[in-house]
């Protein structure tokens, strides 16, 4: 469906921007994409800029993450797990009564 509306607009936008291509001439056509052109290589080399400053950005952090790792704190590693039982019973006569229980509960520390 996406498709038929994609080429109904391509061909609709095709058909509508014909004639004014057509009354342009070759060197207004020709100036027109040199602009688009420079445009798109001032576009290139600011992402060009701003990919650089992102990488050097990541440098230092890698080079800042690796000082880091003498840290105590960046060799160890904490762990757990919990493990909860529940219940719940609705009797037909009486109260209903409902509990929760800790089963296990385990912390882990490794270095």
């Amino acid at each position: 469906m996406k498709v038929k509306i994609f080429v109904a607009a391509s061909l609709a936008a095709a058909v509508f921007h014909a004639p004014a291509m057509a009354q342009m001439s070759i060197a207004d056509r020709l100036e027109r994409m040199e602009k688009r052109i420079e445009h798109f290589e001032k576009r290139v080399i600011d992402q060009d800029k701003v990919i650089k400053e992102k990488d050097q950005q990541l440098k230092q952090m890698s080079m800042q993450s690796e000082a880091d790792e003498s840290a105590w704190f960046k060799r160890m590693e904490l762990s757990g797990t919990v493990e909860l039982e529940a219940s719940h019973s609705d009797p037909f006569a009486g109260q209903s009564t409902s509990d929760l229980v800790v089963a296990t509960a385990e912390l882990g520390l490794a270095v």
